[in-house]
């Protein structure tokens, strides 16, 4: 609780200037409102919506108000149509009052002791007085409003773009003393996920995400490049060709020549879209995507050892400090956002000038995404949360760039679903004002919309008990896979918890079956019986006796199969079934991973064999024709389930070459 309010001072107030004795005064008087709250007698008496089918409410909206608060209340009414079957009726506050009315934002009907102040854009608040329901709000405020009390007062459920529960009831009811606010706790929540671009669709604000779309209440920061992010090589060129992001190479930064260049065309871009738009308010300037490749003159080598100790992080860090200075002294109030991640860390005996955000990426090569940042002993881990604390002090704004997926890998398993709790309220422990979330594509194996569902959830608030998480994921699988095949998912991914949950588990830029999955070391080779009749007969299939089992371990992917098919058996129809077999495809996806690691064991086994049979029937080539199987068959699953990314960069061709895996199936 003091965290929760602790986070809502910290958005709304300069903490710095606040003394500590009116900051605790305020939490001393909050906390004694909670518990006075929380020791009061429960409360069971109910008011009555809808009664059998009828009802004298109607929702009430300002005249004055536009199409956020218009579209908000036409989703109340649909949803509550759904429920019961009853349609309430849209009236504007110039209509005479009646007491039976559920009242969104601010109208002629008075404030009813709400401040909206204190709940800003995204808040709302849900509040019974007398007879009426008020959900009050800004204008994303009263859509969240609305989402909140669909859920948490008339039971519906808002988990994927093509995935909702609606109960259904000729009578609607709820508690008649209703009195709760509910304030995001990150200030920006979105994610790379398609339904989150969705313009016309409010799929997003179900979940509590902020998307750009005006209709519904949200209006993006304005940004001087059209291309986003990665931009140094757009700046210094002055051309935003999307080619340009898979530069990895770093242009010089401390060159006069080029920051001349540079800085000429923010200036451009800034006036650009201020005169298109009214405003800009943001300069991204951002190194280019990917470690390494960084100038190595003397002019930033000597910056890097100065501020970086050797690292580029020096000469960075002091040219992203001379362009806010250059670009405030004409606009001032632009927010210049950088990136901070891999040889960007925090700088030495180098203060970063005011204005200057920047996204903290989680992932690199060795971060541990099994464990939470800062439970384990992983290196990365505890370096990113030291940096995350030096950041805090340095930065106007922290962006957290989070990856839930491996970009690299899009249907593996990836068993960082618990973790993802601890790293949210370790992201607003330590102050973020964002964070944006990478999982995989839209269709993909590894639980994308279960992630996405989660992040969402926690994006809005992180601080739920381990018990209210552990219930939203067993809530997601019993509606997106079905009551019953959703308890085998839910298994499954208990398993993968039991099977990897004490290895450290470092797949975010790729995979390495051999270190991230020790389930998978060689187990004594198995020799099967090979009978005369098999031996006599000229069209067995050799091939088929590669089998995995034959070579390694499989007690986990037995068990995973089992629990998948037992799902796809009990599936309640075709949508759902589907959505089975595609998250089943992280098993099939490991099982090949397993049988290439173990090939080097085919000849062994192979010549093995052949003296127990007395024939040279087997030969290591029959195990790649193996493995190509493996691989036609992973590519048809795929191909049958709508996948079309292996990974970030590889898409799932036509005419893949199976004797490589997935990633390298365009060789």
């Amino acid at each position: 609780m003091l965290e929760y309010i602790y986070k809502y001072l910290r958005r709304n107030f300069n903490m710095r200037k606040l003394r500590i004795k009116t900051i605790s005064l305020i939490l001393l008087s909050l906390l004694t409102v909670s518990l006075f709250s929380s020791c009061a007698i429960e409360h069971k008496n109910f008011m009555t919506i809808i009664d059998n089918g009828e009802s004298n409410y109607k929702i009430v909206i300002s005249a004055q108000d536009d199409s956020p608060v218009k579209n908000a209340a036409s989703e109340l009414q649909k949803y509550i149509s759904q429920i019961s079957g009853k349609t309430l009726e849209i009236v504007t506050d110039e209509v005479g009052e009646t007491k039976s009315e559920i009242v969104l934002g601010r109208t002629a009907r008075g404030d009813f002791g709400i401040d909206y102040t204190a709940l800003g854009d995204d808040g709302y608040a849900v509040k019974v007085v007398d007879n009426k329901i008020v959900i009050a709000g800004g204008l994303r405020g009263v859509i969240y409003g609305v989402y909140g009390f669909l859920r948490d007062e008339l039971g519906c459920g808002f988990y994927a773009r093509d995935c909702e529960y609606i109960p259904s009831s000729s009578t609607v009811k709820i508690l008649d003393n209703v009195n709760r606010v509910d304030i995001p706790v990150f200030s920006d929540r979105w994610a790379y996920w398609d339904f989150y671009y969705d313009t016309d669709s409010p799929s997003a604000m179900k979940l509590g995400l902020n998307p750009n779309s005006k209709d519904w209440g949200s209006d993006w920061k304005i940004h001087a490049s059209t291309m986003g992010m990665h931009t140094i090589n757009y700046l210094l060129s002055g051309v935003e060709d999307p080619k340009m992001h898979t530069y990895n190479k770093q242009p010089c930064v401390s060159s006069d020549e080029n920051y001349n260049k540079i800085l000429e065309h923010a200036i451009a871009w800034i006036e650009r879209q201020i005169n298109a738009y009214g405003r800009c308010d943001i300069l991204d300037v951002s190194q280019n995507d990917g470690p390494g490749g960084w100038c190595t003159c003397q002019r930033c080598t000597e910056l890097n050892n100065l501020y970086g100790k050797g690292l580029p992080t020096g000469s960075w860090w002091y040219f992203i400090n001379r362009i806010a200075t250059d670009v405030h002294k004409i606009y001032p109030n632009i927010e210049i956002v950088t990136y901070a991640y891999e040889d960007t860390r925090p700088p030495v005996d180098l203060e970063i000038v005011d204005g200057v955000s920047a996204f903290v990426a989680t992932g690199n090569g060795t971060s541990c995404v099994t464990h939470g940042i800062g439970k384990c002993d992983v290196n990365a881990n505890s370096d990113f949360e030291k940096a995350l604390d030096s950041w805090r002090t340095k930065l106007q704004n922290i962006y957290i760039y989070e990856y839930l997926g491996c970009p690299s890998e899009f249907n593996m398993t990836n068993p960082n679903l618990y973790s993802m709790h601890d790293n949210f309220k370790l992201f607003a422990d330590k102050g973020a004002y964002s964070v944006t979330c990478f999982a995989t594509d839209d269709v993909a194996a590894d639980f994308v919309a279960l992630r996405y569902y989660l992040m969402s959830r926690l994006n809005w608030n992180p601080y739920i008990t381990d018990i209210e998480y552990e219930n939203l994921i067993n809530d997601f699988c019993k509606h997106y896979y079905g009551n019953e095949s959703g308890k085998y998912v839910k298994k499954f991914i208990d398993l993968v918890m039991e099977t990897f949950g004490n290895e450290h588990v470092e797949i975010v830029y790729g995979y390495d079956i051999k270190k991230e999955f020790p389930i998978t070391k060689r187990v004594p080779l198995i020799y099967p019986d090979v009978t005369d009749e098999m031996l006599n007969d000229q069209n067995f299939d050799w091939v088929s006796l590669f089998k995995l089992e034959y070579f390694a371990d499989t007690t986990y992917t037995d068990a995973a199969n089992a629990l998948f098919d037992k799902a796809e058996e009990l599936a309640e129809d075709e949508i759902k079934l589907n959505r089975i077999e595609l998250a089943h495809i992280q098993v099939q996806y490991y099982e090949l991973y397993m049988f290439d690691y173990i090939n080097s064991s085919f000849r062994l086994w192979a010549d093995t064999m052949n003296k127990k049979i007395g024939s040279k029937k087997l030969t290591v080539a029959m195990g790649i024709e193996r493995y190509k199987q493996l691989n036609k068959e992973l590519w048809q699953t795929l191909r049958a389930h709508g996948v079309e990314r292996i990974s970030e960069k590889v898409e799932v061709m036509d005419n893949p070459n199976f004797a490589y895996n997935p990633k390298d199936w365009n060789k």
